[in-house]
């Protein structure tokens, strides 16, 4: 649906890292750490953050919404870092090649287009990657996007069962266009599929 104003707000506030893709490296301080370890705290942390912007968008006073904006602010500083950590963790353990999107990009592409977003993997090579993240905040919740260059596919993860087929439309877009860039060649769109898991697929 249509960008919030509380999102607006952060976006703003990070436009000069967002407007390069700018991703931030793992602060891994004790402070960070202690953020982002894994297990009952961090996803602990997570669903409170949640919880606290898990309200209606109607009806909020300034002050309120600066409360909210702040907490979207911390949640995703919090879901940047987890990212960045993944990439560096598929880095040292030989998983697959790991690309991710900031949690700035999605909101930037959907209102702006690809001319919006052509700069954020200057110097990044999309199509060497074997699998893509892209968070999406849908307003009360985070959902995920995995592109899996391997197998031609995009998979909606979304713990509340929504479903993600425009989402997926519009990265499998973006994907068209940054080929046409960068290697001056189309997408076969026919070889590629997406699917919106439902909750109990989701690993």
């Amino acid at each position: 649906g249509k960008i919030t104003d509380t999102e607006t707000m952060v976006g703003i506030r990070f436009e000069n890292e967002s407007r390069r893709g700018y991703q931030l490296e793992p602060d891994l301080s004790e402070e960070v750490s202690a953020r982002l370890r894994l297990g009952s705290g961090s996803n602990g942390l997570l669903r409170r953050k949640v919880s606290i912007i898990e309200t209606k968008e109607k009806n909020c006073s300034g002050k309120e919404r600066d409360r909210r904006t702040d907490d979207l602010l911390e949640l995703t500083e919090v879901i940047n870092f987890y990212m960045n950590l993944l990439v560096e963790r598929n880095k040292k353990q030989g998983y697959p090649a790991l690309h991710v999107f900031s949690t700035f990009f999605y909101p930037k592409l959907k209102s702006g287009g690809y001319q919006a977003v052509k700069r954020w993997t200057k110097g990044v090579n999309l199509f060497e990657q074997e699998i893509i993240l892209v968070p999406i905040h849908r307003k009360v919740h985070w959902s995920l996007v995995v592109i899996d260059l391997r197998k031609k596919c995009l998979k909606y993860l979304d713990s509340m069962g929504q479903k993600g087929h425009r989402i997926c439309e519009i990265l499998l877009q973006y994907l068209q266009d940054e080929s046409k860039t960068k290697r001056n060649s189309d997408l076969n769109l026919l070889e590629w599929t997406h699917h919106s898991m439902k909750p109990h697929e989701i690993p």
